[in-house]
């Protein structure tokens, strides 16, 4: 008997689901369809829409350029003679550390 009553129960699940999915896949989907919106929803005012999108959107404009003007203001420029300069002052830096090292040397020598 619980044989029987599992075997009807399988196949009327199965029945079930074949059903209901045929259901599924052959309803028809209105996506195409075109929704009238009704009038109270539309503003009569569209033209400052449009004018306040316009001058919003010429705010963010001169914003932004305002913001790149200051980025562009702080970059550091190169000067060619930086290097220059900076080489002299190393060769120097290295004359006098030589000079240095040979006094302590001599002073050392001169301990022994």
């Amino acid at each position: 008997m619980k044989m029987t009553s599992s075997k009807i129960f399988s196949k009327v699940a199965i029945a079930l689901t074949a059903f209901s999915s045929g259901l599924i896949l052959s309803t028809p989907v209105d996506a195409n369809e075109v929704q009238q919106i009704p009038s109270s929803y539309i503003n009569i005012r569209e033209t400052t829409f449009f004018t306040q999108g316009r001058e919003k959107f010429e705010a963010e404009i001169r914003f932004l350029t305002k913001i790149n003007q200051k980025l562009t203001d702080n970059i550091l420029k190169y000067d060619p003679q930086i290097p220059k300069q900076q080489e002299k002052l190393f060769l120097q830096k290295k004359s006098q550390s030589f000079q240095d090292d040979s006094n302590v040397n001599k002073s050392i020598s001169l301990m022994y």
